[in-house]
């Protein structure tokens, strides 16, 4: 299926069981430069909400009141791909355990999960022969970065003459 990277975020955001309208709040979501990409829209959509899921547990767990802009989701382009980058201010996560954290059943958050949300996330993004990356500071927070194949536009029609 052709997906809207932007129409996909706000779908998954307007459906998203957020815990509070603060929580909610916290969310701030920016189309840069929309695009369109192949793929099971349900699929990306239970990505996002991995991701998503993710970074409100990660400002859960850093203590404070979530805060505008706290969690980030930014629909852009980068080096000729769309990306959707899924970004918090949560506690972010270790630098000895970045490499590991698309590894099945390997979760930075003892008892948060099963530790297969961002594998079956890598999995997803992969199968579009897209590509899932992190950056992470301690304390800082994490951005994960999904770079997927961009569809070609759509070839304009021209009236008959």
């Amino acid at each position: 299926t052709q997906i809207q990277a932007g129409q996909l975020v706000q779908e998954v955001l307007d459906a998203y069981p957020f815990r509070s309208t603060r929580e909610r709040d916290c969310v701030r979501f920016q189309v840069q430069h929309d695009f369109r990409f192949t793929a099971s829209q349900p699929l990306f959509g239970q990505v996002l909400n991995n991701l998503i899921k993710n970074a409100l547990h990660s400002l859960a767990s850093a203590g404070t009141a979530p805060q505008p802009g706290d969690l980030c989701i930014v629909v852009d382009l980068h080096e000729g791909k769309g990306r959707i980058t899924v970004s918090d201010n949560g506690i972010g996560i270790p630098h000895n355990r970045l490499s590991r954290v698309f590894e099945p059943f390997y979760s930075t958050q003892p008892g948060a999960g099963s530790g297969l949300g961002l594998t079956f996330c890598k999995n997803v993004v992969e199968t579009v022969n897209g590509q899932i990356s992190v950056r992470s500071e301690p304390d800082l927070g994490a951005s994960f970065m999904i770079d997927l194949p961009i569809d070609p536009p759509e070839p304009a029609r021209t009236a008959p003459t």
